[in-house]
């Protein structure tokens, strides 16, 4: 292998080891479709709950599985107020990651 085999190929091998959700690798009307399914109304409860308008979201905090590594079991719910998300750990390294709390008088 030549020094220049070697510079042209490495971001191609390396960008093997970035992971990524399962939904960034969806086309962007799936995923839409898919927010737009969990995000809908859920009428004939005792509360019923409205449809969120995603677009007053900004889409990094809506629902996902992301990779996370804890050593808290799986069941547990995991806050970081700083960066306002909320985490379900999962097992395997994974988590169901939701944006949380509020910014002024819009979003999220």
């Amino acid at each position: 292998m030549t020094r220049r085999a070697l510079i042209v190929g490495a971001p191609f091998v390396l960008t093997g080891c970035v992971t990524q959700d399962r939904l960034s690798l969806i086309a962007s009307d799936e995923r839409d479709s898919h927010y737009a399914a969990i995000y809908a109304a859920v009428p004939g409860e005792p509360f019923p709950v409205p449809a969120v308008d995603l677009s007053r979201i900004d889409p990094k905090y809506f629902r996902r599985e992301v990779a996370y590594s804890t050593r808290e079991m799986a069941g547990t719910i995991v806050v970081d107020p700083g960066k306002r998300f909320a985490y379900l750990v999962q097992e395997g390294g994974r988590a169901i990651r939701y944006g949380v709390g509020r910014r002024g008088g819009g979003g999220l």
